[in-house]
């Protein structure tokens, strides 16, 4: 399969790259709340008679401008348009309503935009953090999406030569609407057609067909189905709504101290050294390692009665 499959079957698959046997790849764009810039990279790419898919933020759509911009996209494009929630949140550190509330709102808000029922297939995340967040994984598959899609080549992080040394089949390359990506994209996208390479939407990319379309209907939102919990390990460099819960017990026990007061979500070496002394008092493996034996006994209501 042209995808990174999932850990289990409580996840979907994740798209980095795809294994592309011809010369293709896809360019996404994030955002789009520079909507002067935005255009700019829409004429590039029918310059070049390019695929594109954008990712574009919730809150861009009251744009001036933007509808008509979005409406153009799709109806006579056929541009790709997928959901990167409603206001750019980290949702691995929401609870799980607002997590669900981002994701929903951004695709209703476009749905009323367009005129129509416009099925999206994939999700990106903030930053790509909470990537193994289970609670957006589950929500994400009651709406019918097919995964979460990450990138293999961020050219926003990149000069234009390190961009063109990434160009290879299956690759997808992350832009944004800033004025440094334009330039970059004035530059690449023609590089890449004169190299024998056709970008093409996400959908193309990794086998799909495009996006379903059909007659407009406001809906309402559906509550987050029920799930098992995975309590699957968190370490150093995760970003997990359960490391956010664990934190909070954490600092709720006096083992861990956070600056602002408040839980991050991020597991690093301050909530490490935390775990490692919450193990260490309640006889489990000191590690500093939050498997799923650590997770539970922490997470339970009658957790830490050890801990001083």
């Amino acid at each position: 399969m042209n995808r990174q499959e999932p850990v289990n079957e409580a996840y979907l698959p994740l798209f980095f790259r795809a294994n592309s046997s011809g010369r293709k790849i896809a360019v996404t764009v994030d955002d789009c709340d520079d909507i002067e810039n935005l255009r700019r990279i829409i004429r590039i790419f029918e310059r070049c008679g390019a695929g594109l898919t954008l990712f574009p933020i919730g809150y861009t759509f009251s744009l001036p401008g933007m509808p008509d911009l979005l409406r153009h996209c799709v109806f006579e494009k056929g541009y790709e348009i997928e959901n990167h929630t409603m206001n750019h949140a980290r949702i691995f550190r929401l609870p799980e309503t607002e997590m669900a509330r981002e994701i929903w709102e951004q695709g209703s808000e476009l749905d009323r935009i367009l005129g129509i029922s416009y099925r999206q297939r994939f999700f990106r995340l903030m930053g790509g953090d909470g990537i193994t967040d289970r609670r957006t994984h589950n929500y994400l598959d009651q709406l019918g999406f097919a995964g979460i899609a990450g990138w293999s080549c961020c050219g926003s992080d990149m000069d234009s030569e390190r961009i063109r040394n990434q160009l290879c089949p299956g690759t997808v390359f992350l832009f944004h609407t800033t004025d440094g990506d334009v330039r970059k994209l004035e530059e690449f996208l023609p590089f890449a057609v004169s190299r024998g390479y056709r970008p093409v939407a996400l959908n193309e990319l990794f086998g799909f067909a495009p996006n379903e379309t059909g007659p407009y209907r406001a809906r309402v939102m559906p509550a987050p189905r029920a799930y098992e919990e995975d309590y699957r390990t968190c370490s150093l460099g995760d970003y997990t709504w359960n490391t956010r819960r664990m934190q909070e017990r954490l600092m709720a026990l006096n083992l861990l101290e956070i600056d602002d007061g408040r839980p991050t979500g991020y597991y690093g070496k301050l909530t490490a050294a935390a775990v490692r002394r919450f193990q260490e008092l309640q006889g489990l493996p000191a590690t500093g390692v939050a498997d799923a034996a650590t997770q539970k006994r922490l997470l339970c209501p009658d957790s830490g009665r050890e801990a001083r």
